[in-house]
This record gives structure tokens, C-alpha cells and sequence, in this order.
């Protein structure tokens, strides 16, 4: 693993002097913790029109939206444990900034489990398909009208 970061890492400097998050993100074609949160919060907050237009904005730019999906299973997964046992917070500190953790209970109070659950199989059925696709962000896009 530490030879494989040090490989990315080396990739990168090679692209430009100096290293940013966007730089990375580019070259990775993975999605911040923000831009998960981004869509979460849209997907969490009914917004279902406003989290495919987010998703079509990421393909624009060429992020790799199995990850992307991947990353919002586990974010969301975490989002629904939390929202059932606040006293895991403590174990996701480890993980997350506080300001990330903070995010995450205001999404755990949003959450309503018989709502997060069909979502969590929609998208990871959109998760499956998106990896032997041609059209990555059309399960992905489907798994969002299904829950809307």
C-alpha cells in the first residue's frame, strides 16, 4: 500500500510543482469527502433532480463515478448506523475531522431508516452494474429516481 501511495504520489508530482486536493482528485478521478457529502446531503434532503444534475457535473469532469457510488455507500452506511446508535460517534472520530463528524449527525437526524434502506440496496445494485457497464452513471441515475 505504501508503495502504491508513494506511485500516485510520484505520478502527480510529475503533472505540476505544486500538489493540491483538485490536482489529486484529477489525476485519482476520485471524489473528495466533500463532493460525497454534496450529494448525500441533496439525495438526503429529497433533492433527487438536484443530486443527478451533481452527478452528470462529476462525469463532466471526469471523476470515476463507480468509486464515487462506492464511497456514498459507505458514507451513507455510516450516516444510518449513527442516526440508530449515537454512542458510535466516538469511533468515527477516528475517521472523520469533527467539522465531517459534525455533517455527518445533522445528516443522522435527517435520516429516516425506511428511507435509507431502499437507497442502500438501489445503490448498491447501481454499484454492481456501474462496474461491467459501458454507461457507468446511468445505474447510479436510475438508484436516484427510484428513491425519489
Amino acid at each position: 500500500s505504501l508503495r502504491d501511495a508513494e506511485s500516485l504520489l510520484d505520478q502527480i508530482s510529475n503533472i505540476a510543482k505544486k500538489i493540491d486536493l483538485k490536482l489529486a482528485e484529477e489525476v485519482l478521478g476520485r471524489a473528495a469527502l466533500q463532493k460525497v457529502e454534496d450529494v448525500a446531503e441533496l439525495i438526503l434532503g429529497g433533492k433527487s433532480k438536484e443530486a443527478i444534475k451533481k452527478i452528470n457535473d462529476f462525469k463532466a469532469e471526469g471523476l470515476n463515478l463507480v468509486q464515487l457510488t462506492k464511497d456514498l455507500i459507505h458514507y451513507l452506511e455510516k450516516v444510518l448506523t449513527l442516526s440508530l446508535n449515537p454512542d458510535l460517534e466516538k469511533s468515527f472520530s477516528e475517521e472523520f475531522t469533527k467539522e465531517e463528524l459534525e455533517k455527518m449527525k445533522r445528516f443522522a437526524k435527517l435520516a429516516k431508516t425506511e428511507a435509507i434502506l431502499p437507497l442502500l440496496r438501489s445503490l448498491i445494485r447501481a454499484y454492481s452494474e456501474m462496474r461491467y457497464s459501458p454507461f457507468a452513471a446511468i445505474p447510479l441515475e436510475i438508484a436516484l429516481m427510484e428513491t425519489a
